[in-house]
């Protein structure tokens, strides 16, 4: 661990030096936070290794001030009043952010399907194929989206999960039933077609 046996001042030391990009009075504040956050602890090497490392706890203060200076929160968002560790809020917003570009091709293949149904049977097949197929691979991607956010969220995690097997199920079905619708229409044709041959 990058924390054991560290004392409170190594600790602060350390977590200056990862936030040393943040600007002044908001390095201040966070600094303050977690120093007054160790000394007020019964146990200030408890208290630390609670935190975890330096690097940690300073990339989780650095992402939730960029994501506030982007959605304009109000000041020390990153801060809990109950406990040292920072919100996840932020960073759910993020993998919302990340779902919805996955799940783009999702609306994208079926936008694609709608068109090509008033085109004709044919662009109707390849826009589902389509939206099938994005179906299915945003699905496989929200699954792999969602083992990483079960870390932070375990209910968003799973909910992701969710959606992800639902998405698959949904594309597959789609697949198949115009795999099907082809095959039936390539049957018709055939049929229609030796019916002729055999009149003539």
């Amino acid at each position: 661990m990058e924390n054991q046996n560290l004392t409170r001042l190594e600790y602060m030391t350390k977590l200056e030096e990862k936030l040393s990009t943040l600007p002044e009075s908001e390095r201040r504040n966070a600094l303050n936070y977690y120093d007054n956050h160790i000394k007020e602890a019964a146990n200030e090497a408890e208290a630390i290794e609670k935190l975890g490392s330096p690097a940690e706890v300073a990339a989780s203060i650095l992402s939730s001030y960029v994501a506030r200076s982007n959605s304009q929160m109000p000041p020390a968002a990153h801060m809990s009043s109950a406990a040292p560790e920072p919100s996840p809020s932020s960073t759910k917003w993020v993998w919302i952010i990340v779902l919805a570009i996955v799940f783009s091709p999702v609306l994208l293949g079926l936008g694609g399907a709608a068109i090509g149904l008033t085109v004709g049977l044919g662009g109707g097949a390849v826009g589902i194929v389509a939206g099938g197929a994005s179906m299915i691979l945003g699905g496989l991607a929200s699954l792999l989206l969602a083992i990483p956010i079960m870390f932070q969220d375990f209910g968003f995690g799973l909910v992701a999960g969710g959606t992800g097997l639902l998405l698959i199920g949904v594309g597959i079905i789609f697949v198949a039933l115009i795999v099907m619708f082809v095959k039936w229409i390539v049957g018709l044709i055939s049929s229609a077609i030796n019916s002729r041959k055999g009149r003539a």
